[in-house]
């Protein structure tokens, strides 16, 4: 107990922006969320990551670059704080896409975190000159086939297509990409099941946080190509851990990658504080 006589917070929650962005998140969402939890009695540290926002940059690294294993290492820390020096058992982080990559890389090397909620999750391994907004980029690939199969019964998407040539070519592109994408998570998930090593394997990961006891929730607009990567990326191990309860899939119908519209980015906020206000506490903490 403090020294009020008031209980001890036993709950915290570390919140990574997207990108480039400052901590006070898309529109300030993350400002308000942070209150919102606080009244509610939860701890929480909204996190500039080294050369973003008020943090410098490491020496010799360069500024508003975010996919860097620096960013991973700030967020251990992070957490390292909170519950070692702040003393505050049960921790969740929260990533909005680049965030919610460094969030699950620092999960997956063992940041003694209770639950991870993830939104518009892009990346799930990052390599170095790796473009998000080619043409033919895997989470772009995803997006157009995603745009083929819901508009493939609309006669007026057909004549559009048909009379442009450089819509048939890409047409044609996408489909090549996208299903030799698919025939390749289709011979990884079948090694996963035979129990063969592989590289960058979504699915271990995935499973080895599970059995962790790490809650996983994911939050995707639902233009966002991103369940569309996860669900092929980990293969069957999604589906079972999603039976399990495990994991958990949720999208905001209409929203956009950043969540541009008020309504959209208030559904956002709203589940966020749904299930970070559910966090386990001292009777419920999950042992690592």
């Amino acid at each position: 107990p403090r020294r009020d006589g008031s209980a001890a917070p036993t709950n915290a929650v570390v919140l990574l922006p997207a990108g480039a962005d400052r901590r006070i998140g898309q529109g300030r969402m993350y400002v308000r969320l942070a209150r919102q939890l606080a009244a509610n009695g939860i701890v929480v540290l909204r996190l500039d990551i080294s050369g973003v926002g008020d943090s410098p940059a490491r020496p010799g690294c360069k500024e508003d670059v975010v996919y860097e294993p620096e960013a991973v290492q700030d967020v251990e820390i992070a957490v390292r704080y909170v519950k070692d020096v702040l003393g505050i058992p049960n921790v969740g982080l929260v990533g909005y896409c680049s965030g919610s990559y460094s969030a699950f890389k620092a999960a997956i090397a063992r940041a003694p975190v209770q639950s991870l909620v993830l939104v518009n999750q892009l990346v799930f391994f990052w390599k170095p000159g790796m473009s998000l907004n080619g043409s033919t980029s895997e989470a772009q690939v995803a997006y157009a086939a995603r745009n083929y199969r819901r508009h493939l019964m609309r006669a007026s998407r057909w004549r559009n297509l048909l009379l442009d040539r450089r819509k048939i070519a890409y047409a044609a592109q996408v489909l090549w990409h996208r299903s030799r994408t698919i025939a390749q998570h289709c011979l990884r998930d079948m090694a996963r099941r035979l129990g063969l090593p592989l590289k960058d394997d979504l699915g271990r990961g995935l499973r080895e946080l599970a059995q962790r006891e790490v809650s996983m929730n994911f939050i995707f607009a639902s233009g966002d190509p991103g369940e569309a990567l996860l669900r092929a990326s980990g293969g069957s191990v999604v589906d079972r851990l999603l039976r399990e309860g495990a994991l958990q899939i949720q999208s905001i119908k209409g929203a956009d990658h950043e969540f541009t519209l008020l309504a959209h980015r208030l559904q956002l906020e709203q589940k966020l504080f749904n299930l970070l206000a559910a966090l386990p506490g001292p009777a419920t903490s999950r042992t690592h």
